[in-house]
């Protein structure tokens, strides 16, 4: 990708246009999110004070996909606050993708690298990544342009290797970020040309470091449970292809597998055939050829257009469903179950050569002909998502937590904590409609036993991936306080006005009088304790499915 455009201008400035175009993007698309507070939607959620706990760290047992994210932003909260933290990674997943690909395409002129950035950021993949509550996951994806670039930059190896890791580490927050940005280095390093000072022990260094940005999450998959053998994980988070209608949705980077991240507008044939236009148009531009300087660059596009939306489609009923979910029994393969997150690559291939496509018609045609085509690869871009910005403002609000939380969260200490509703997912009336998943784990400096189990909608029913321990939930149900203290617990934290059933507490458990959302018993002692205030057993619904 080193051929330079006809266009005047210099590659940085180039790189400046694209980066400006998509920054103006992200901000469009997430500016109601910027604010005081902290941001608690679907997956994507935080707490004021976060503290290295043992849930953080990714020492309860169970799968650590937000290990090392929640860790970092622990050690992190005394500078920077969690909220911010978390706002800056919403504006960052969407605007560093197009800054990266503008970056990589700087030297093919400022219109080559708007197009491509405006491609990337206006796409169904990244809203419905952002509407499934998974700014981390899309972060690692925003990272690969700038980990080809990385790979590929002149100099000395060792210049090259630093740049790598500082590319590397916003992805490696999670573990399909990580294992994303170990795959795209060392393709990359396999496929780039020969230069001086380039030799088979760089491309083993890589590698090496590869591996070791991927360990915490790793270490903390082997002290714990993998998740290995949940093979309804592969139904459950496989990408949506029902007929011609799906796999023309999944095409253009759609099909996310749930129903409430699915944007309306993809229901319907102008948004479907828009996007699935420019994919066919990238296909289109890599046939004809002449716009790539080298071979290996042809091919690697076209294996990252293609092979994501085959594997996907393949992975999502019929037989290849049937083995990817035998295949789940293998200790870290539920990393991948998620097929639609591998259509990211598909969508930055296709911003990629579009943008090379455009600069080819202007040498060709012109800059009129090229404007004009320039002009309708955005408005495809934008007619193939064209809901997303109103559903990404109506998801992402900041909020401040009520008064009380943080005396409740003292009350507990670091005692072995049971959190009741028995569900991963709250609702509260000052955060706003959306469900979200239960940040309490995350202040608590002592172990928190919840519910991690996930239902997904499909197929008119619900499959449910996960197999938790129940043991102490229905210990406290039966008021069984000694079999309480036998599984550990030391307290139980039961969260007010959500749905979920919370049965009544036994009478030997002892009520901290606290104000907010969260209610607290202490059963660490055994001796008898004054009753509890009040009957609890409310059953206000199940809002697990997703």
């Amino acid at each position: 990708m080193r051929r330079r455009d006809v266009w005047p201008g210099s590659p940085g400035r180039a790189a400046f246009a694209g980066c400006v175009a998509s920054i103006l993007l992200a901000l469009a698309w997430t500016w109601p999110a910027l604010g005081r507070g902290q941001l608690l939607y679907r997956d994507f959620v935080q707490v004021p004070d976060p503290v290295l706990g043992p849930s953080v760290l990714g020492a309860v047992g169970q799968a650590p996909r937000a290990v090392p994210l929640d860790a970092v932003t622990a050690l992190l909260a005394p500078v920077v606050p969690s909220g911010v933290q978390q706002q800056v990674m919403l504006v960052a997943s969407l605007a560093l993708a197009g800054c990266g690909l503008a970056v990589l395409l700087r030297r093919h002129g400022a219109a080559t690298c708007v197009i491509a950035a405006a491609v990337a950021v206006w796409s169904p993949y990244a809203a419905q990544r952002l509407l499934v509550g998974q700014p981390p996951t899309l972060l690692g994806w925003a990272m690969v342009p700038w980990l080809v670039a990385a790979v590929r930059l002149d100099g000395s190896p060792r210049r090259r290797i630093l740049a790598v890791l500082v590319a590397a580490l916003p992805a490696a927050l999670t573990p399909f970020g990580g294992l994303l940005a170990l795959a795209v280095v060392v393709v990359t390093a396999l496929t780039t040309r020969h230069r001086p000072g380039r030799h088979r022990r760089e491309w083993l260094a890589l590698a090496g470091l590869g591996a070791a940005w991927c360990l915490p999450w790793v270490v903390a998959g082997l002290r714990g449970a993998s998740a290995a053998g949940e093979t309804s994980g592969a139904r459950a988070f496989a990408v949506r292809a029902d007929g011609v209608q799906g796999a023309l949705d999944v095409l253009g980077g759609g099909g996310i597998w749930a129903p409430a991240a699915a944007l309306g507008s993809r229901a319907h044939a102008p948004a479907l055939l828009a996007s699935a236009a420019l994919v066919i148009v990238a296909a289109l531009v890599l046939a004809v050829g002449g716009v790539l300087a080298g071979r290996a660059d042809r091919w690697v596009l076209a294996v990252a257009l293609s092979l994501p939306v085959v594997v996907a489609l393949t992975l999502a009923s019929g037989p290849g469903l049937v083995l990817w979910g035998e295949a789940q029994r293998v200790p870290g393969v539920g990393i991948l179950r998620d097929t639609h997150r591998l259509l990211g690559l598909m969508v930055l291939a296709t911003a990629v050569l579009l943008g090379l496509g455009v600069a080819a018609l202007a040498r060709r045609l012109g800059p009129v002909a090229a404007a004009g085509a320039a002009a309708t690869v955005v408005a495809l871009a934008v007619l193939g998502a064209p809901d997303a910005p109103a559903r990404v403002h109506a998801a992402y609000r900041p909020t401040s937590f009520p008064a009380g939380w943080s005396e409740a969260v003292a009350a507990v200490g670091d005692r072995t904590t049971l959190v009741l509703p028995w569900q991963p997912f709250r609702r509260q009336a000052w955060v706003g409609d959306q469900p979200f998943l239960d940040p309490l784990p995350l202040a608590l400096r002592g172990r928190a036993i919840a519910s991690r189990n996930l239902s997904v909608a499909r197929d008119g029913g619900a499959v449910v991936v996960g197999s938790d321990d129940t043991t102490a939930v229905e210990a406290w149900a039966r008021g069984d306080l000694e079999a309480l203290r036998s599984a550990g617990v030391e307290a139980v934290v039961t969260w007010a006005d959500t749905p979920g059933e919370t049965p009544q507490p036994p009478p030997g458990a002892r009520r901290v009088d606290t104000t907010g959302p969260l209610r607290v018993w202490l059963v660490d002692d055994p001796s008898t304790g004054p009753p509890a205030p009040g009957p609890e057993s409310a059953h206000r619904g199940d809002m697990s499915v997703r």
